[in-house]
């Protein structure tokens, strides 16, 4: 089964026919792990270009200590915002709390860092900032909705 050729049944189907074969398709295509993200980094809202200035200070910091300990305090400070202001500000920004945000990028660095580093699934964690494995494995399951393990001998 794949994709393609269901796509060309569903070009050729009619009717009620067809529209089984779309729902298959859609439910195919729902539970499958074979998929790219294109962007991991969230959506964005149209922002303001000083918005746009806080976001990327917040960016750069997230992104040049995502393998050390991140502290909301100073990425509140970056924004020059109390911690409850930053946070309800970075989520309507992204759609993510500061946490989930940082949480994905580990991951994501993880990811690289054994597909093109050839490093073991726990030296990424723990190189990408996660001190703990087990919350590594838990946090991994929940963004990539597959342990680490199965993951990445998919695809290889």
């Amino acid at each position: 089964y794949t994709v393609e050729h269901k796509l060309i049944q569903l070009q050729a189907a009619t009717g009620m026919h067809r529209f089984i074969l779309f729902v298959e398709l859609l439910h195919h295509l729902s539970n499958s792990q074979e998929y790219l993200m294109l962007h991991h980094a969230g959506r964005f809202q149209a922002l303001h270009p000083k918005e746009d200035q806080v976001l990327q200070r917040i960016y750069a910091y997230i992104h040049s200590k995502y393998d050390q300990d991140i502290q909301l305090h100073e990425a509140a400070q970056l924004a020059n915002m109390r911690k409850e202001a930053f946070c309800a500000y970075f989520k309507k920004r992204t759609l993510k709390t500061f946490t989930d945000f940082v949480n994905e990028l580990r991951i994501h660095k993880s990811i690289k860092l054994v597909k093109e580093h050839g490093k073991s699934i726990s030296e990424a964690a723990y190189a990408s900032g996660f001190n703990n494995i087990s919350f590594f494995n838990r946090k991994f399951k929940e963004i990539m909705k597959t342990t680490p393990t199965l993951y990445l001998n998919t695809k290889k």
